[in-house]
Order: C-alpha cells, then sequence, then structure tokens
C-alpha cells in the first residue's frame, strides 16, 4: 500500500502477524502511523484485502477503474477488516486522509500533529479529506480545518472528533493494542454485518472522491501553487527536519518570506 505528499512517497509494508486465541492483528508501520488490522481472517485475506497496487497512486487505476489512491481508501474502509490507527508524530496531507479512511484512530497526546494543509500551499485535499472530515467533525471544524491549513495537536483533534481519543504517549501503544484484540475475539460476521451497517450511511461514494481527486490533480497545474510548492522546498520542506515538523505555521507568510 503505497502513499505520499507531494514528491514525497512511503510505503506502508506488513511488518507481523500474531495469532491469539484464533484471531489475527495485522501491524502496517510508517512513520508517524502505526496501523493494526484485526478481524478472524487469514493472513493472505488481509493482504488480498488491503494490499497489492504498486505504481502511480494517483493516475495507475487499480482492478475496479480507481486510480490506486482512491481505490486503496475505498477498499480500506469497505474491507470486512477493522483498521485502527495509532498516531505518534506529524500526520498531514494524505497521510492525514488515509488514517481518516481507517476505521477508528488514536492519538498521542504529547507527540501527535495532525492537519490537511493543502490549501496553504496553493491547492486543497484529493485523497478523501474533504469528503470525510465533515461527517467526523462537522462543516464549520472541516472549514477551520482545511481552509486553516495549520497543525492541530492531539487534544484538540480529539475534541473536534478528528481521531477518537487522545491518550498519553506511554498508555497509546497498550490501549490500542488491548482494543483491536478484543474486537478480534469476537465473531468475524457480526464485525463485518456491523461495519457495513454504519458504513451506509457515514462514507463518501468513490465518485465524489474521484472527482477530489482530479480535481487536485487540476490545482496543482496553477501557477499559484507552482509558486508556493517552489517557496516551500527553497524553505527546507522534504530536506530539513526541523522546518518538516513544523512548516503549516510558515503557510501564512510564506511568500512575503521569499
Amino acid at each position: 500500500m503505497a502513499f505520499g505528499t507531494g514528491n514525497e512517497a512511503g510505503h506502508l509494508n506488513p511488518a507481523t502477524f500474531s495469532h491469539a486465541r484464533g484471531e489475527i492483528l495485522a501491524r502496517f508501520r510508517h512513520n508517524s502511523i502505526a496501523c493494526s488490522f484485526t478481524c478472524q481472517r487469514s493472513e493472505e485475506e488481509i493482504r488480498t484485502h488491503l494490499t497489492g497496487n504498486t505504481g502511480n497512486i494517483t493516475t495507475d487505476v487499480g482492478p475496479p477503474g480507481l486510480p490506486i489512491l482512491t481505490d486503496t481508501f475505498v477498499r480500506l474502509t469497505k474491507s470486512p477488516v477493522v483498521s485502527i490507527a495509532k498516531l505518534r508524530g506529524c500526520v498531514r496531507g494524505v497521510s492525514s486522509e488515509f488514517v481518516l479512511a481507517c476505521d477508528m484512530r488514536f492519538a498521542s497526546r504529547e507527540n501527535t500533529r495532525l492537519g490537511q494543509p493543502e490549501v496553504g500551499v496553493g491547492v486543497h485535499p484529493g485523497g478523501g479529506g474533504t469528503e470525510r472530515l465533515p461527517h467526523l467533525v462537522g462543516r464549520g471544524r472541516a472549514l477551520e480545518i482545511v481552509l486553516g491549513a495549520n497543525d492541530f495537536d492531539g487534544d484538540t483533534a480529539e475534541r473536534y472528533g478528528y481521531v477518537n481519543r487522545a491518550l498519553p504517549d506511554a498508555e497509546l501503544d497498550g490501549f490500542v493494542d488491548a482494543l483491536a484484540r478484543r474486537i478480534a475475539s469476537f465473531d468475524r460476521r457480526a464485525i463485518a454485518g456491523a461495519k457495513s451497517l454504519i458504513n451506509q450511511v457515514s462514507l463518501p461514494s468513490a465518485d465524489r472522491l474521484l472527482d477530489a481527486l482530479n480535481s487536485f490533480q487540476t490545482a496543482l497545474t496553477w501557477p499559484e501553487a507552482q509558486q508556493r510548492i517552489q517557496a516551500l522546498l527553497k524553505r527546507g520542506l522534504q530536506r530539513e527536519s526541523e522546518f518538516e515538523k513544523a512548516w503549516p505555521a510558515v503557510l501564512g507568510t510564506l511568500l512575503d518570506e521569499t
């Protein structure tokens, strides 16, 4: 499963599959995100549902005819496997959209920066942020998150509904592991049935997600977007670790400083 922001690309690689009392707990990791996929499923079933696509994630097409990015997120939300994202660090842009496609999100209270900064870079979210956030946080807060283009700490993200809970960093791993194992102990048909019913009243359509991605691709060609992207790269985006930690803070004055 591949994802990236701008010129940056990353991969979520299967790390471990552990078996206890008949359940499967699959963990995937990338930078600030760790995900648990849990249900009574075989390792091969989990891999089939959630992995297998390679190539350019925004232009190459997956088996259903959707771009790989959209296809991956749609399959993740509709899979009978339950996905739980654990956040510790900076989770922005399409990384934020990845965790929004997960079923649940739990964040480190002290060490989470979460956001959709695309508007401040001259574009807009294209991987589902504008489609999923209003269902979770409401229209006004979704507009604040997207148009404000800044970071949100764990406590604020919890209060808004961006994440399920923010927990002390020392308690995060144990809480998520216990919840995943509890869910995995239940009957697979009951889990899949309940998730399917919730999906029917809470998910954006694939067509809406595709429209957003196509619009994002167009926005990347806008001259003002190119100007802002180049200014960020010049300042140190994707090169300087200290700048990477807090770059959304400079977006409001980005062009004043170039």
